[in-house]
């Protein structure tokens, strides 16, 4: 019974998600881009992997393009080109590659501690994919939260293009990434609060450095006194999530709270009643919450 109750209401969730995604335009297909990737590594690691791709490649390939990667406050130990450009060598040799030339590290600034890596793309590469994999060390003791800018720089601002047939040239974009410690999160549902007793919005606290958030990712930094949800004594009785006021939790509820977050509010309907969670907003979060109650108690 649980399980059909759960996936009746994906499904309507699913929809709506799929509903608000934002349209990719043509001008932005048209884009080709050299990217490097956005990592979350565990607090107390000493090492990142990020990726540098590449992506929207001239339908005859590249002829040419050379960039150079750093690391904000982290150094730069080693760089691996993809098994995508390595060449099919009939001797056998470690080192052949198709259009990729390492010949970093190139540059390091006593001043502020960033090595860069270099990287010359040449002929070979007809389609999108990885180029690089980048090693990059983090600093010793490194708290967790902290972001470190991996960016994508062109070597020669004069040459900053990828020359399809050798007579024309496509715009190169360069895309930058980041390396990001993650905390450690315990999850605390929402409560609801009653006249004896204050409840909590839900929220997500790190046990290495005790900060709460209102997001699974640890991104959106809250103050513990914000989660407090105090007891409405106004004299509007209601139940948190039955929504339409038939005194019960069902999927009438759930269904009526997601039309309302797609701009069709059902006749009878609770504004109020629908932040399940308590947090004074009403959104997929509330759904979620309510859907949840509802398996446990199926």
């Amino acid at each position: 019974m649980k399980k059909r109750i759960f996936a009746s209401l994906l499904a309507v969730i699913m929809i709506i998600g799929v509903a608000a995604l934002v349209p990719v335009t043509a001008a932005d297909s048209a884009k080709t881009v050299i990217a490097a990737s956005d990592v979350t590594v565990p607090h107390g690691s000493t090492e990142a992997q990020v990726v540098v791709s590449i992506s929207n490649v001239p339908a005859s390939g590249i002829a040419s393009t050379s960039f150079k990667v750093k690391v904000e406050g982290a150094t730069i130990t080693d760089g691996v080109p993809s098994a995508d450009l390595r060449n099919d060598d009939p001797n056998g040799k470690s080192d052949s590659f198709k259009g990729f030339v390492q010949v970093g590290p190139t540059a390091k600034s006593d001043t502020d501690g960033v090595s860069f890596m270099s990287v010359d793309i040449g002929d070979g590469i007809k389609s999108d994919c990885e180029l690089v994999t980048f090693k990059v060390k983090l600093p010793d003791k490194t708290a967790c939260g902290t972001t470190f800018a991996v960016k994508v720089i062109f070597t020669d601002p004069e040459d900053n293009f990828i020359a399809s047939d050798k007579k024309t040239s496509v715009p190169v974009e360069a895309k930058d990434g980041s390396v990001f410690v993650a905390h450690t999160l315990a999850h605390s549902e929402a409560v609801a609060a009653t006249a004896e007793k204050d409840g909590s919005k839900e929220y997500w606290k790190c046990s290495v450095c005790n900060k709460f958030f209102s997001d699974p990712e640890g991104q959106n930094e809250i103050n513990e006194a914000d989660l407090v949800v105090k007891y409405d004594d106004s004299g509007d009785d209601f139940i948190p999530g039955d929504v339409n006021g038939d005194g019960n939790l069902n999927a009438k509820d759930v269904t009526s709270i997601m039309k309302f977050l797609v701009g069709k509010t059902p006749k009878e309907f609770n504004e109020a009643a629908a932040d399940f969670n308590g947090d004074g907003k009403t959104n997929a979060k509330d759904v979620t919450g309510l859907m949840k109650f509802l398996v446990k108690g199926a």
